[in-house]
């Protein structure tokens, strides 16, 4: 749980991929942003981490495809959609990568989609992406403030907790 941006796309031509590649390496220097290059038979491209936020894969199948590595090397055949929380990197972040996003869709992809939870790729505006912060935070601290009363019982299964725990933030959320 957490302010999560996913992206998808095809590169206009694969032989666009070492520019944007040396594109973001640059940025990232610039920023301090930790990085990691990938050329194997996989996948080509970059993926580079803010600080305090999950990684940004902007890696490429052989056809052209937006692909995470990660994803791949754990057979999980829908690794075209990448998955970023912002959520512990704030707000400034946020809209940092969302202008990187818009930066690289423009000038690399032919195809290009992504779905912001802080509802700022559409907007721009920036009382809205605050509002949407707010929003994740305030339910993960409701999330968290009602576990602290919740124990493991002895000799319970990993089952019977799981069913217990979902009937003990049902009853104290006030969900059906």
């Amino acid at each position: 749980m957490g302010l999560s941006i996913h992206y998808s796309g095809t590169i206009k031509n694969a032989r666009l991929i070492p520019n944007l590649v040396d594109e973001v390496k640059d940025i990232c220097l610039t920023l301090q942003w930790n990085y990691h290059l990938f050329d194997d038979e996989l996948v080509k491209g970059i993926c580079f981490s803010p600080q305090d936020c999950e990684p940004l894969f902007f890696t490429f199948s052989k056809n052209g495809i937006l692909c995470s590595p990660v994803l791949i090397q754990y057979g999980i055949l829908s690794a075209t959609t990448i998955s970023v929380k912002t959520q512990f990197a704030g707000i400034e972040v946020h809209k940092t990568v969302i202008r990187l996003l818009k930066h690289l869709k423009a000038n690399y992809f032919s195809e290009f989609e992504l779905s912001d939870e802080g509802n700022y790729w559409e907007s721009d505006d920036e009382n809205i992406l605050q509002q949407q912060f707010n929003s994740y935070e305030f339910a993960m601290n409701t999330v968290c403030e009602v576990l602290r009363g919740f124990k493991r019982k002895e000799g319970e299964t990993v089952e019977s907790m799981a069913d217990r725990l979902e009937r003990f933030l049902k009853e104290r959320l006030g969900k059906p």
